[in-house]
């Protein structure tokens, strides 16, 4: 994914976020592609330690027992569904968590969170939206859980404290290949993936399950484990699209890209509701 900070704020963009990850040429990008295997095993190691030191060198935000504790959540995604509900919709909830693009829903007037576990949507907002959409929410209700363990050098100082920081409650070596490049199988440090039938929910408040398919269901995660015990879903349509009041700002919108998203969040609405939190998705019922 390219960014294009011409018609926004490409001063905030270099003080906040490091270059890349993709050239703006061709040739610049089958350069890029081709270091990936040497680049990745390392950086995404060294990126897991980072963030496990940094998340164990700060404290839980006290304002999140406060947020979420036998409180009700609303999760926001951006697809559809979105289009359908107005304000007395998202009235029933008491806590509310906007994922990347969906942020452009809020109103400052109640909690409110940003949540993602891929740093290159969040560039693109402030691109968009210029950095005060993040800045007025405060640290403690910005969270990154960071998916690609490498996004740790695509943050610059200052951007990394911008955000509370997740870190992977287990990691391990995964193989990926690129669909654009018949490269070889590339090496890469990533969070575990949880089993459903078996899931305990950490202890510690800043470490958790970081789920590959889409950051609404690792917000959900979140919220049920800083004790949220009702979390409710709009906008996370999986496989359905964009909601229009998205489409126009999100960059490089595609379709049917977390569709392997429906049956996660099945198993692990199942799993969560033996441990007393009910989980709905009001997306596809709307």
């Amino acid at each position: 994914m390219t960014t294009d900070t011409s018609g926004g704020n490409p001063t905030a963009v270099r003080d906040l976020f490091a270059a890349g990850p993709l050239p703006t040429t061709a040739k610049g990008r089958m350069l890029w592609y081709v270091r990936q295997p040497f680049i990745l095993p390392s950086r995404s190691l060294l990126g897991s330690r980072r963030i496990r030191s940094h998340v164990d060198r700060n404290t839980t935000p006290a304002s999140w027992r406060e947020d979420f504790s036998c409180r009700s959540t609303l999760v926001v995604g951006t697809g559809p569904s979105l289009d359908r509900v107005d304000q007395s919709f998202f009235a029933r909830f008491q806590t509310i968590i906007y994922i990347n693009f969906a942020l452009q829903r809020a109103t400052y007037q109640r909690p409110e969170y940003y949540f993602t576990t891929d740093i290159m949507p969040t560039r693109d907002i402030v691109v968009k939206m210029g950095p005060a959409c993040l800045t007025q929410l405060g640290r403690d209700r910005c969270i990154f859980a960071p998916f690609f363990l490498d996004q740790w050098y695509l943050l610059t100082p200052e951007g990394r404290e911008l955000f509370t920081w997740l870190s992977s409650d287990s990691s391990c070596w995964t193989g990926q290949t690129f669909k654009t490049l018949p490269l070889p199988l590339i090496w890469r440090y990533s969070p575990r993936q949880p089993v459903w039938t078996s899931l305990k929910l950490p202890t510690a408040e800043r470490t958790i399950p970081i789920l590959r398919h889409t950051s609404a269901l690792t917000a959900v995660l979140f919220a049920a484990l800083q004790g949220s015990r009702e979390i409710g879903l709009i906008g996370c349509d999986f496989s359905a699209g964009r909601a229009h009041s998205i489409a126009a700002a999100q960059p490089g919108a595609t379709t049917n890209i977390f569709s392997e998203a429906i049956g996660e969040l099945s198993a692990m609405t199942e799993a969560l509701s033996w441990r007393g939190v009910t989980v709905t998705n009001h997306s596809w019922l709307v």
